[in-house]
């Protein structure tokens, strides 16, 4: 992934955190470990580690197998900011 001036003048973990959701959030039905690395350009590592923070926190769920698909919990898809930017 390429840093833009954007990402310069910020927390770059927030940015990795921004493109991982925005990512998820256009995948309703949720999306897997190595999809998601692929689309925001992370290693695995890198984006479980931010995966379980925000599962840990209420900000993801996995789908109802419990393995390995990461989609947005109601948490984040029913807060107001989330119906401003759609």
């Amino acid at each position: 992934m390429k840093s833009t001036p954007a990402e310069n003048s910020g927390v770059l973990v927030l940015h990795k955190t921004l493109d991982i959701l925005e990512a998820i959030k256009s995948q309703p039905a949720g999306v897997k470990l190595s999809d998601l690395s692929r689309a925001v350009g992370m290693p695995k590592a890198t984006v479980y580690r931010i995966l379980a923070t925000l599962e840990s926190r209420g900000f993801l769920d996995r789908n109802e197998d419990g393995a390995t698909a990461w989609r947005a919990s109601f948490l984040i898809c029913s807060s107001p900011s989330a119906s401003k930017r759609s």
